[in-house]
């Protein structure tokens, strides 16, 4: 068997998969709260958490954390590079970072009237948050 594979579908346990469905409430509640008791932050446009964290759905959010949950239960006892942890925190930070890089792409070149061919993804990245 591939030993780094990202998910090992193969050890993941219905019951365990289970608990995972019935975080997603708590999940979302604790989105929620984070954005109403950090909504006033003096410095909140600064801080890259806050931005990723009120721009982003809580659907899109609880998906890619419940993702990286499912990649470190199905490596366990694995040493590779979805069990350390700070690899596994990069991803996610790197995984939420584009997809909040794709929104405000897609905002800019609609309200631009912009072709995608013309200004690249990673042109608008350069030019905006560089």
């Amino acid at each position: 068997m591939n030993e780094t594979l990202d998910i090992n579908y193969y050890k993941l346990n219905p019951y365990l998969l289970d608990v995972l469905k019935k975080s997603i409430d708590e999940l979302d509640k604790l989105i929620n709260n984070y954005r109403f008791n950090n909504r006033n932050k003096i410095n909140k446009d600064e801080n890259l958490e806050y931005i990723l964290i009120s721009k982003l759905s809580n659907d899109i959010i609880i998906y890619h954390l419940l993702g990286r949950v499912l990649k470190i239960i199905s490596n366990n006892n694995l040493l590779n590079k979805n069990t350390n942890s700070t690899d596994v925190a990069l991803d996610l930070a790197k995984s939420l970072l584009f997809y909040f890089y794709k929104i405000e792409y897609q905002e800019y070149i609609q309200k631009e009237d912009i072709s995608y061919k013309v200004y690249s993804l990673s042109t608008f990245i350069n030019s905006n948050y560089s």
